[in-house]
């Protein structure tokens, strides 16, 4: 299904095309085809850009910001009721009911709440566990947990 930006997109289009053709002086109704076929050529041509120029550029700069933001003070623990999270002197525990989805990307994790607030994990980095084995234990405390794999992540950024 497509979503809204797509929508508003394809219509941006059209209606630049129907200006351009009326500003040069010609008739919207004898050119209709030529304005579909340049609104469809432009919304391929703006959706291949944003696929091979800018998501990889977009997800580039997320990684570095999120490397930048590492900070070795931070502690995540899996406790029996929650994640007990530690950030110099401040103490919070998330509980697993909370939890929505869990997003595996290719180099790192992304844990969403039901409320919107995101925890990033870098991948392959658990000690005690393999990560099927985590989540796992994920699902076992939290069955609507929802697990989402992105193999091509660079693409759906």
């Amino acid at each position: 299904m497509l979503g809204p930006e797509t929508l508003f997109i394809t219509l941006f289009l059209f209606i630049y095309w129907a200006l351009f053709i009326k500003l040069e002086g010609f008739s919207i109704a004898v050119n209709l085809n030529w304005i579909l076929k340049k609104t469809l050529l432009s919304f391929i041509f703006c959706t291949i850009a944003s696929i091979i120029i800018i998501a990889p550029l977009c997800y580039a700069i997320a990684k570095k910001k999120y490397e930048k933001k590492k900070s070795p003070v931070q502690k995540h623990e899996f406790q029996l009721d929650g994640i007990a999270i530690t950030k110099s002197s401040e103490h919070t525990k998330i509980s697993y009911q909370k939890i929505g989805t869990i997003i595996l990307f290719s180099d790192i994790i992304v844990i969403n709440k039901k409320i919107g607030s995101l925890m990033v994990y870098q991948r392959h980095s658990f000690i005690n566990a393999t990560e099927e084995e985590w989540i796992a234990f994920m699902k076992e405390r939290n069955p609507k947990i929802k697990v989402k794999y992105l193999k091509n992540d660079y693409i759906r950024f």
